[in-house]
Formats: structure tokens, C-alpha cells, sequence
């Protein structure tokens, strides 16, 4: 690869980055680096933004990145800001989006464009991304680990046979084949997907009313950009084919009864995971909503010619009878190495060396 140059300036043009983007994205299969996701978030939790575009030195109209940078209160972040509440929609796999070959020199000489094009007291946020999305330390600078966990994937290619449950244990069979059998004493169990705009919006109101009443005030529906962003995502895909579909919202039914909602993003050959809310009312020891959901979930989206089933980050036990691979995923911070920054970083390690 030949010479690479790099340009930031700032979002004006909401069609013209469209352009740009749409011609990129082709080359990940990250859901939230797909324009939907992207439009959203400049929409609804974006700051001040800046355009950050690599080149090819004497051939400007041969791009090979493009990535945004939200600035506020001294921080930077790609498609990140800084704030709780505009960034409780929780990018991962996140990064510049990039053409194939040399992705590796294309990010780092992007990063560290931006890391120089402001002042030198300001953070950089990036992530959540695994370590082969993690730039590394340009010279100069300082990165730090800000929140991590692992994430977990269903990988097909890995099953012995075209079912899933030739890949589970024998304790999980039995638990799903059990849930299955005691749901289906009240009714015929579907999993039906909303289609209409009027059908979202009657799934989105009960998923929600649902996730609230399981998480109280962690819910991300308390906060209003939380909603309104995803909303808007599964609101935009109203009536679109299944080819066409960024985002899919599920209801699982047990004859007249509503058992819960799955909320999934479809990019590439990947299904992700991104929400659930079930009714735990009827749920017991036998009976396992979010067990049996995924199980359909993940057999459809093999059935279907996916590759993976993405249960994203975090930890949780589900995940666990489920996954095949599992690997790191991080936020990491970026500062200038100066003397403030160091001193920080020793009263960090100060503190947790006392287990304050």
C-alpha cells in the first residue's frame, strides 16, 4: 500500500457521509458500523462531530477510512461521547471502518491524527472492541483500560451437526426440551417477528414496560435517548424485507400468553444479540423463558445460512450454555504522556494497591 493521508473536518453534510459510508461499510460485518446504526447515533447521542477520512496519498477519491469522532467536555470518542446517558446504547465491535488490506497501518495513522489534531489535554474513548480493534500506544501517549468484559459467540462452524443441540450439554438439552414441554401445556409456542410499524411499536412499548420491571432504574428505558434511538432503529426497518433488515424485534408466545422479547442487529452473515425482556410470572424452575427463546432464536438464525449468533458482551450464566468462543472486549482511553497524566496514573494504582 502506498502513502496514506489523513483529513478531519467537521459533520455538516448528512448525505454526503451517507455516500461515503454506505461504500465502505461493505467491508465489516459489525452491525454498529452499518449506516443505520451510524445515522442514529449522530441523530440522537452525537455531540459535536468530525469527519475523519484516510486517503490514498495523490488519489483523494480513493478512500480507505472513514470514521466519526464525537468532541465534548474535553473528550473525544469514536462514535463514543463521554456521557452515561448518550452512550448507554453501548457500541462494541467498534472502530474506524476501514477496506481490507492493511487495516492494522490505516487505524493507527487515523488515531493518531486525531490524537495531534486536538489539545493535548484532551482524552481520546475507543471501543468497545476486542484487542484486534485496539490501536496501539502511538508515541507519546498513554492508554488505559476504562471498562471491560468478555463477549461471547455462537459459532456455527464449530457445531457437529445442523442442530444446536448437538452442541449443548446434556444438562442444557434437557433444560430447554423441559421449558418446551411445560410452555407448551398453555398453547402452541411461536416466535413471531414484528413486521408492521404498528407492530413494533406494540412490542417495543411491552418489551420495555417488561425490562423496566426486571432492572428498575437500570433500565436503559428510563433514559430517553436510549428510547428514542432504538425506536427510531427497529422503526426504520417497518415493512422492509427480510434482505433489507438492519434490526428484527421478536415475541415469543405460549398460546394466548406473552412470554418476552428479543431485539437482535443483523449484519453480514451475523446475527447480535443486543436485548431481551421476558414475563417471569410463569416462570419457574421448569419453565425458562429466556432459554427457550434463545434456543429458537439461534436454531432460526442458523436455518436462516448465518454464521454466528453474537451474544456481545458481558456476563451472564445464559451465555455460558450457549457460546463457543469467548474473548475480551474493552473500552480503552487514550491521553497525551504528560506529567498530570502520570501522576494520575500512579495515584490509580496507589488506590488499588490499598483496595480503595
Amino acid at each position: 500500500m502506498g502513502g496514506i493521508q489523513v483529513k478531519i473536518y467537521p459533520f455538516e453534510d448528512r448525505t454526503a457521509l451517507q455516500g461515503l459510508w454506505v461504500r465502505l461499510q461493505q467491508h465489516s460485518q459489525s452491525p454498529f458500523l452499518q449506516w443505520p446504526w451510524i445515522n442514529q447515533w449522530l441523530k440522537h447521542c452525537a455531540y459535536r462531530v468530525y469527519v475523519v477520512e484516510a486517503v490514498m496519498v495523490g488519489q483523494p477519491e480513493q478512500r480507505v477510512g472513514i470514521g466519526l469522532i464525537s468532541e465534548h467536555d474535553n473528550t473525544l470518542g469514536v462514535q463514543r461521547t463521554g456521557n452515561k446517558r448518550r452512550d448507554q446504547i453501548w457500541p462494541e465491535h467498534n472502530d474506524f471502518l476501514m477496506v481490507e488490506d492493511n487495516r492494522t497501518q490505516i487505524r493507527q495513522q487515523m488515531l493518531t491524527a486525531v490524537l495531534e489534531a486536538f489539545p493535548a489535554h484532551y482524552r481520546l474513548l475507543w471501543g468497545a472492541a476486542n484487542a484486534e480493534l485496539q490501536p496501539s500506544v502511538t508515541e507519546g501517549y498513554v492508554k488505559r483500560v476504562v471498562w471491560q468484559a468478555p463477549s461471547y459467540v455462537t459459532d456455527f462452524s464449530k457445531w457437529q451437526s445442523d442442530n444446536l443441540e448437538s452442541a449443548l450439554s446434556k444438562s442444557a438439552r434437557s433444560q430447554i426440551r423441559r421449558s418446551h414441554k411445560k410452555y407448551a401445556e398453555l398453547g402452541e409456542i411461536m416466535l413471531t417477528r414484528a413486521e408492521s410499524g404498528e407492530q413494533i411499536t406494540r412490542y417495543f412499548d411491552a418489551m420495555a414496560t417488561l425490562h423496566k420491571q426486571r432492572w428498575g432504574e437500570d433500565s436503559g428505558f428510563h433514559n430517553q435517548v436510549f428510547r428514542r434511538f432504538h425506536y427510531d432503529l427497529l422503526q426504520q426497518d417497518a415493512n422492509k424485507g427480510a434482505a433489507k433488515r438492519f434490526t428484527a424485534l421478536y415475541r415469543i408466545t405460549a398460546g394466548e400468553h406473552d412470554l418476552g422479547y428479543l431485539y437482535v442487529l443483523l449484519a453480514g452473515e451475523g446475527m447480535a444479540f443486543y436485548l431481551s425482556a421476558f414475563d417471569y410470572t410463569l416462570a419457574n424452575s421448569q419453565r425458562k423463558p429466556g432459554l427457550l427463546a434463545h434456543a429458537m432464536l439461534i436454531q432460526r438464525a442458523y436455518d436462516h445460512g448465518l454464521s454466528h449468533y453474537d451474544f456481545l458482551a458481558g456476563e451472564a450464566r445464559y451465555k455460558h450454555t450457549f457460546t463457543n468462543h469467548v474473548e475480551p472486549m474493552a473500552i480503552i482511553e487514550y491521553r497525551r504522556n504528560t506529567p498530570k497524566v502520570r501522576t494520575y496514573a500512579l495515584l490509580r494504582q496507589l488506590k488499588s494497591y490499598l483496595g480503595m
